[in-house]
């Protein structure tokens, strides 16, 4: 296998592993919890069986993917700085998952989300073939830049236990909590990370790759109808999940698509 090939899949079972990650912390935190939001941040539901030892495992195959990526990096001179970051991101993320199981700790709970987005970012930046058109290139890392605001505002949301402040779209209703200006930016965020997935995707389609383009579109009306629900409904620990996953796909297109060829 090639070094983007085994980027590729080191990068796939980095955002399956951010996914379980996010998973459990929603579900420790007791979103979606009934009476709703009044147990909020206070209910701990029972984590399935089987979850924490297949994320276990999951983290060590990423361990070992990104340790032979660094190797074989330095070794061909090809994406070292890529691969360190990675490497970098990974022992990070080592440092602070003893203290990842205190929900109550945001910073914790933020440095883990984006040290996974980082490690995820740089895995896709080495898998990516490049693209040759400039404007193409801009119009991936501006989708790229807004989600990833979108991941720093959200995560700072979803780890003070905020999700319920700002109830209703397309501006908060009566029952706004202390958080409901980081929701309002949130939402402003994402018309802003829509708007350019849009153009991106149109950009693509006229550079002749339409699957491309698709993935794109459908990333992105898929990140505002997961938000919207959550926005209006009860939501819960697999939308949540579901929504944060989504930007990150969207991140992790954004810099593929920015990567000069």
């Amino acid at each position: 296998m090639s070094l983007r090939e085994w980027s590729s899949a080191a990068a796939a079972a980095t955002v399956v592993l951010g996914a379980l990650s996010a998973y459990v912390r929603h579900l420790r935190s007791g979103l979606g919890c009934q009476p709703w939001p009044s147990c909020y941040g206070e209910a701990v539901f029972t984590i399935p069986a089987g979850l924490r030892p297949a994320h276990r495992m999951l983290a060590l195959l990423v361990l070992v993917l990104v340790a032979w990526l660094l190797v074989r990096a330095w070794r061909t001179r090809d994406g070292r700085a890529a691969a360190t970051l990675a490497a970098g991101a990974v022992a990070g993320l080592a440092l602070i998952g003893p203290l990842s199981g205190d929900a109550a700790r945001d910073a914790v709970t933020l440095a883990n989300l984006l040290g996974g987005w980082a490690l995820a970012g740089a895995l896709a930046w080495l898998a990516a073939p490049g693209t040759p058109e400039p404007g193409v290139r801009r119009l991936g890392l501006l989708v790229a830049a807004f989600a990833g605001l979108a991941a720093v505002n959200g995560g700072t949301i979803a780890a003070g236990f905020s999700v319920a402040d700002c109830p209703g779209l397309p501006l908060c209703g009566a029952d706004a909590g202390p958080a409901a200006p980081l929701h309002l930016a949130h939402r402003a965020v994402a018309v802003g990370l829509a708007l350019a997935a849009g153009m991106l995707a149109w950009r693509l389609l006229r550079a002749a790759r339409p699957g491309l383009a698709a993935g794109v579109a459908a990333a992105a009306a898929a990140q505002l109808a997961t938000g919207a629900f959550l926005a209006t409904a009860v939501p819960t620990a697999a939308l949540a999940t579901a929504h944060g996953t989504g930007a990150q796909l969207l991140f992790l297109l954004g810099l593929a698509i920015g990567r000069r060829r």
